[in-house]
């Protein structure tokens, strides 16, 4: 099952992709399901569940706690109104939906750049959002290589919360640019699904670009995020993309690394 998790509408303060469109481009580029993350709101929900029965929609949103962090609330059964991010946390499992972090690096909304960058987070505070947390999103379409780069070494501390992917979609054409594809799902249910994202073994797919501007196609495998992705990496990433992340590793550690 291939899924897009963290795609905006027009329902977004800073998308003016139609409900519509995003429907047609996510069955255009073969998407089975598809989770609607506007910021703030949910309103998109039902109007995309009106339009298709060929795809899953995942209801869910991408709220900005205090302070200017995301989170985002997966398989939500109403919007979700607190803004401090353990409030936030607590209530999307008071509605039986998953907590996932996205692009943890992007500066001012990523959790743990704020933790680290801005000091928003500390000790304990950080330990116990950590604790309630169901899925951390490795590879983010609109992320930078070393957003990328860091997600990667970061998710070596967190081997038993599972990975995904996303395009992050503002435009339409980004839709599908990063995605999971789950191995081990029983149907398009949402609870189906729901289980087999924390789970079910993965693909996680993203759209690169080689050092030669070629775009490329990659491929990681994921054991229900079991592993981290940068071991996983040789032999699936092409050799052009592979030796710029390696650059940005080792001028990031001032180390070298095998592949």
């Amino acid at each position: 099952m291939k899924i897009d998790l963290h795609v905006h509408t027009e329902h977004s303060f800073d998308c003016e992709s139609s409900v519509e469109e995003v429907v047609q481009q996510a069955a255009k580029v073969g998407l089975d399901a598809l989770a609607i993350t506007d910021h703030d709101n949910m309103s998109a929900y039902g109007i995309a569940r009106k339009i298709t029965e060929d795809i899953t929609i995942i209801p869910a949103m991408e709220i900005t706690a205090d302070g200017g962090t995301h989170i985002i609330g997966l398989f939500l059964e109403d919007k979700i109104v607190s803004r401090d991010i353990h409030d936030i946390i607590d209530e999307i499992h008071n509605q039986n939906g998953l907590v996932l972090i996205p692009h943890p690096f992007r500066p001012g909304s990523g959790l743990i750049y704020n933790k680290d960058k801005q000091n928003h987070f500390h000790g304990e505070d950080i330990r116990k959002i950590m604790s309630g947390v169901d899925l951390i999103e490795a590879v983010n379409f609109r992320c930078n290589q070393r957003e990328i780069l860091e997600t990667v070494k970061f998710l070596d501390l967190c081997p038993d919360i599972s990975h995904t992917a996303g395009s992050d979609a503002h435009f339409v054409n980004e839709i599908g640019k990063a995605y999971v594809e789950l191995e081990d799902v029983k149907s398009n249910s949402l609870e189906d699904i729901k289980k087999a994202l924390i789970n079910s073994p993965r693909l996680i797919r993203f759209e690169a670009f080689s050092t030669e501007g070629k775009e490329e196609i990659v491929a990681i495998s994921e054991d229900a995020g079991k592993k981290s992705i940068i071991s996983k990496t040789g032999g699936i990433i092409p050799s052009s993309i592979k030796k710029s992340i390696r650059a940005l590793y080792e001028k990031s550690t001032g180390r070298t690394r095998g592949t």
